[in-house]
């Protein structure tokens, strides 16, 4: 354990000092302790930081090598993460079928050891190639699991992001109103944190929903600022990806060299960035404009090259828009045979994205989402009336025993001022007594004197026969 702890503090020490110089010193700094470390567990923590920090051909290498050593330790959670920097890999690199492959294994792990967080993480990667192969009902299946795990662990960003790709379903199946109440909700959201690229990302989608109605002024308007958004922090797709919509309404009012111009630096950047996605759908705005000019060679040029680019990447939705505009070019070349296939490839691509049972699917899924939200809305607020419930049950029972301790109180005093009352009676009573008794033997006292003297008086001649004697003798 001491050399473990030793090890960490090395590698934080050696990244705090590397902190202030380039990435390629920090990559090297790891790949130095990966070759010290003696311990399995630590260095498959070590590979797998690499595979977070390097560059996109070394994912593989390092998060492959972290994957087997964390495989050794039993170390579920850092296989759970390896895996799906594996799984981002292949998916960046359009490898669907392998990234979905490492996706899976990741989410299994994440399963195991109950990590939510994890698990929201990878079904959110797992629903994006989904999306991108036009599975939608998967793809949204998986995005509202995601969502309710973030919506359970209150993590306000991804609930953002989770409503931004729910939308995004909802307007790829041209549900206008829900794809517009879900991409505001998000821009709220992202509002609220001040997330700028979740901003700029809901801004530009928001701007989509008013092309689709007409409204080209007010998209315009959103596009300006997602634009600026994403220059801020110098996101390279943001930036691509509203030049090329910027586009589509220039070339829509007819500006077709402002269209072009914003296309050409769209163009640029998606083949920088490696963005196959924004390639191909770049490239059949080009070629669109390149018809209205009649220049139907070029026009064919850009369309075939976007098709063959999504055919081999599996985007359904670039094979989709490249075979619609394939048809109309060589419908408008009179090359009906050619405008056929494609048209034929067109509704292939568009069925798989959007027939009847995924519609159906799409619509049940969402459908169940509405009535969970709808019920668990519904439960929190039965909750909350029995919660009030309860507090005026208790607030009566305080009350109630506030009364009965007031009565017992009044029912004592008054017991208390009774007795005393009985006692105050008793002793007056007592005293009345006492004083009758007196009374009586003074009384008693008294006839006795008044008696003596009267026998006193019988015995004794009267003063006035005394002196009535003693003038008699005087005389004598």
């Amino acid at each position: 354990m001491k050399k473990l702890i030793c090890i960490f503090l090395i590698y934080n020490i050696q990244f705090r000092i590397n902190f202030c110089f380039s990435q390629t010193r920090e990559i090297d700094s790891l790949i130095v302790l990966v070759k010290i470390t003696k311990e399995d567990k630590v260095k498959a923590v070590l590979l797998y930081q690499l595979s977070e920090i390097c560059e996109e051909e070394d994912i593989l290498k390092f998060a492959t090598q972290g994957f087997e050593l964390a495989q050794k330790s039993h170390y579920k959670k850092l296989m759970a993460n390896c895996a799906n920097n594996i799984g981002y890999h292949y998916q960046n690199r359009s490898e669907n079928n392998k990234s979905l492959e490492w996706h899976y294994k990741s989410l299994k792990f994440f399963e195991e050891i109950n990590d939510k967080s994890g698990i929201a993480v990878t079904l959110t990667h797992i629903s994006l190639i989904y999306f991108n192969q036009g599975n939608m009902p998967k793809a949204l299946t998986g995005y509202i699991k995601s969502l309710k795990i973030y919506e359970e662990i209150k993590d306000k960003k991804n609930i953002a992001n989770l409503l931004f790709y729910i939308a995004r379903i909802n307007d790829n199946q041209n549900n206008i109103f829900k794809a517009l109440q879900g991409y505001t909700q998000s821009l709220k959201i992202f509002e609220e944190i001040k997330n700028i690229e979740g901003i700029a990302n809901s801004l530009n989608s928001l701007a989509s929903i008013y092309i689709k109605k007409n409204n080209y002024t007010k998209a315009l308007e959103l596009y300006a600022i997602s634009l600026k958004k994403c220059q801020e922090i110098d996101d390279k797709l943001g930036v691509a990806t509203i030049l090329n919509n910027i586009a589509i309404i220039f070339t829509t009012q007819n500006n077709l060299d402002t269209a072009f111009q914003n296309l050409t630096k769209s163009l640029n950047i998606n083949i920088e960035i490696n963005n196959i996605k924004g390639i191909s759908g770049t490239m059949v705005n080009i070629g669109e404009i390149y018809l209205l000019q009649k220049k139907y060679t070029k026009a064919l040029k850009y369309g075939q090259q976007a098709l063959e680019l999504s055919n081999t990447v599996g985007y359904l939705v670039g094979t989709e828009e490249a075979n619609k505009f394939l048809s109309n070019t060589f419908t408008t070349m009179k090359k009906y045979k050619d405008a056929l296939r494609c048209y034929k490839g067109y509704i292939l691509a568009r069925d798989s994205i959007s027939n009847k049972e995924n519609t159906k699917k799409i619509i049940q899924t969402q459908m169940q989402y509405d009535f969970d939200m709808k019920e668990a809305a519904t439960k929190l607020e039965q909750e909350k009336r029995d919660a009030i419930s309860l507090a005026e049950v208790r607030k009566h029972r305080i009350i109630l025993l506030l009364i009965s301790c007031v009565l017992v109180f009044v029912i004592f005093f008054a017991a208390f001022a009774y007795r005393s009352y009985l006692q105050k009676q008793k002793s007056n009573i007592a005293i009345q007594q006492q004083k009758h008794l007196i009374e009586e033997k003074q009384k008693e006292i008294l006839s006795s004197i008044r008696y003596a003297k009267r026998i006193q008086n019988a015995l004794l001649p009267s003063t006035k026969f005394i002196e009535r004697k003693l003038k008699e003798l005087n005389k004598l």
